[in-house]
């Protein structure tokens, strides 16, 4: 049996959300459903790759991840794309999305057939039953094929010189901490001594990246590294959207001090 996971942009409220989710519950070969998110911000499959990216090495063998993210390239790519990553299974439209999820070579993928139809009924019409048959361990009618086969793009790395770390800002919780792409090993390989300035915006530097937010005033911003290694800025018992202007995509700069 095979847990299934969600990720969207169909918003917190759709009735598609729970449709799609009745679709599985009960069958037998699905261990369960779990949502991962349905907040994506509408195209943004680089929002929905990093999240993916960053929670399912916690899930078991065989879990499969539905990504139901609309992206304007669909309606030239219609094919309905599944790629295994680490015995576990990522189905999505081709947009390249699963190529963001993890950096693999010889990444294994499989065409699952096209789909031409509206978007916010995609899972409930055909990406369930795709799942369904990957919990059977059935890949009848897919065609294994190599990775140029389907649309690729580049992962999610920030851009690093000598001079300075460029990275984004890439998702938000609901406490409006943001989540950055700039993960550990480039902040300490930038700068071995752990001396930088960060900087958030043109005004707002940082000099220091704290063990958690819970040594800050209310109001101030932090930086942490979270579980999986990557920058994150938080303001004790306010929002970075509101009190920083961070929008996804921001641009946070590592330099030296």
């Amino acid at each position: 049996m095979s847990l299934v996971t969600f990720t969207t942009d169909f918003g917190p409220n759709s009735i598609y959300t729970a449709t799609s989710r009745a679709g599985l519950l009960g069958k037998e070969s699905v261990a369960g459903v779990i949502d991962l998110s349905h907040t994506i911000e509408p195209n943004n499959i680089a929002e929905a790759a990093y999240l993916v990216h960053t929670v399912y090495p916690d899930y078991p063998d065989d879990t499969i991840h539905i990504i139901a993210v609309d992206q304007r390239h669909r309606t030239r790519n219609p094919e309905l794309v599944i790629r295994k990553i680490k015995q576990q299974y990522f189905i999505s439209y081709n947009t390249g999305l699963l190529s963001m999820i993890d950096e693999e070579p010889n990444a294994t993928y499989w065409i699952a057939g096209t789909y031409d139809g509206r978007h916010f009924t995609s899972i409930y019409k055909v990406l369930n039953q795709i799942a369904l048959q990957i919990a059977r361990n059935d890949f009848s009618g897919f065609e294994q094929v190599k990775a140029d086969k389907v649309m690729q793009k580049s992962t999610l790395r920030p851009a690093m010189n000598d001079e300075e770390i460029a990275g984004n800002v890439m998702y938000f919780d609901e406490r409006g901490f943001a989540y950055t792409n700039i993960h550990q090993s480039d902040f300490e390989r930038f700068a071995p001594d752990g001396r930088a300035v960060i900087r958030l915006t043109r005004f707002e530097t940082l000099e220091a990246v704290l063990p958690h937010l819970s040594g800050t005033s209310p109001g101030s911003a932090g930086a942490f590294f979270n579980d999986r290694g990557y920058l994150c800025i938080g303001i004790y018992h306010d929002d970075t959207r509101s009190l920083l202007g961070f929008k996804r995509g921001h641009v946070i700069l590592i330099e030296h001090s």
